[in-house]
């Protein structure tokens, strides 16, 4: 198992490769500064894109679940797959469930379901689709690590991911594209006294047989339960949500909470590039605050232990809790950051950054509908198609073991809505 280093991708270097690349500009890169550090390209973008802001129209398709729709109930919703066919799987922890969707809105019959048989899931934390089209529910513990079934549910085997000796591993998250398989999990360590312990953070390639094969970025920290202290940039380390895979298997990563840079690897282990864009952080706001902090209280709410919060002043760059990276087809990094819902103009739901293949900040783009996407989920699926998952970051946030109990006090409480999916075609330009 090849393991990298989180600060010095690539090493080794010499002075000259150094020297003559630095800070050089390309053609063909416009806006888009070119420059070798340590050994690794680093894209580096302005605040503004090249080709300006593009306003798109959406136009509604079909949509299912929410108050109004008596034939589909979601229980919570954290996680969109789009199947080459056009089959959009969505996740359904609550109901240990993945609820299926042709491409024109029809609804399949769902696949796994609650229990400890072949096909059959518990707590799970991820949904991913496999080269054969068979699907992957990640278990958060416990062996069966990613329960499979074929497209129509048939059972299809296990994958057992390896735990080398460590006493827990538990596994978050996992995509898996073009023949690379990524799981983001944790290891926990035992300590020197009973109250005390190490916890990893990492993402790692594994083959089809659970071996581990790379790994891209790991963090690590040490807790002591007799003087507990609560990170957020700790408890919640938002690169194992902040990640995804292209067509061809790279791996894009945003590493740090506040440092707009993704970095690209390739699936070897080998940094392919960093890309950057100028980004000023967004202060956190009061409301944002008290929902991370019930989120956080919620997570220990049966400890036996006294807990000494430490949250952050401003978001993270990329909206985790939404799964802030796409690639599409074509190889381009769609980005949901910070500011992406935040004073839009009017009728806009979300503006996104757009990253060509090479990384270059090629534009933005605005999707404009009648729907809001504020606490919504916004996936691409294929096609021209884009969908829309109302309620999304309150179910990632019961997901999480926060609940999805009202956010405010009094008069001024708001509960959150029923999840519901809208599937939309992007028309044109406005």
């Amino acid at each position: 198992m090849k393991t990298l280093k989180p600060r010095k991708l690539r090493v080794g270097v010499t002075a000259l490769i150094l020297v003559s690349l630095l800070l050089a500009v390309y053609p063909g890169t416009p806006g888009a500064a070119e420059t070798v550090i340590d050994g690794v390209l680093n894209v580096q973008n302005g605040a503004a894109p090249v080709n300006g802001t593009e306003t798109v129209v959406l136009e509604e398709l079909w949509r299912a679940g929410g108050e109004s729709d008596s034939d589909v109930f979601f229980g919570l919703i954290t996680r969109v797959v789009t199947g080459d066919d056009g089959r959009i799987y969505l996740l359904d922890p609550q109901q240990a469930t993945v609820h299926v969707f042709t491409a024109d809105g029809d609804a399949l019959n769902p696949i796994f379901r609650q229990g400890e048989g072949p096909g059959e899931i518990g707590f799970v934390r991820d949904l991913c689709l496999m080269p054969d089209g068979s699907l992957g529910a990640v278990h958060f513990a416990g062996q069966r690590s990613i329960v499979m079934v074929n497209p129509d549910g048939v059972p299809a085997g296990n994958i057992e991911l390896e735990n080398k000796g460590v006493p827990m591993l538990w596994a978050n998250g996992a995509v898996c594209r073009g023949g690379n398989m990524v799981v983001a999990a944790v290891e926990s360590r035992r300590g020197t006294k009973p109250s005390c312990g190490s916890r990893d953070s990492f993402l790692a390639s594994y083959d089809d047989g659970g071996k581990e094969l790379v790994r891209y970025v790991q963090k690590s920290h040490d807790y002591d339960y007799e003087k507990m202290v609560f990170r957020e940039s700790e408890g919640f380390p938002d690169f194992m949500w902040t990640f995804t895979v292209g067509p061809d298997g790279r791996v894009y990563v945003m590493p740090e909470r506040n440092s707009y840079a993704v970095t690209v690897f390739d699936p070897d282990g080998s940094v392919d590039r960093i890309i950057t864009r100028q980004f000023e952080s967004l202060p956190r706001s009061e409301e944002s605050a008290k929902r991370m902090r019930q989120l956080a209280e919620r997570r220990f709410r049966t400890a036996p232990f006294k807990v000494d919060y430490r949250f952050e002043n401003t978001e993270p760059d990329a909206a985790w809790f939404y799964r802030g990276l796409q690639v599409d087809e074509d190889g381009c990094l769609w980005v949901r950051h910070s500011r992406s819902g935040v004073n839009q103009p009017e009728g806009v739901m979300l503006t996104l950054d757009v990253f060509d293949k090479s990384g270059r900040f090629d534009r933005q783009v605005s999707f404009m509908c009648g729907e809001s996407a504020r606490y919504g989920g916004f996936f691409l699926v294929g096609s021209g198609r884009v969908l829309l998952v109302k309620s999304f970051a309150d179910s990632v946030r019961d997901w999480f073991g926060g609940g999805r109990g009202s956010i405010g006090d009094g008069e001024d409480a708001e509960e959150p809505e029923a999840v519901e999916i809208i599937c939309y075609r992007i028309r044109g330009t406005s």
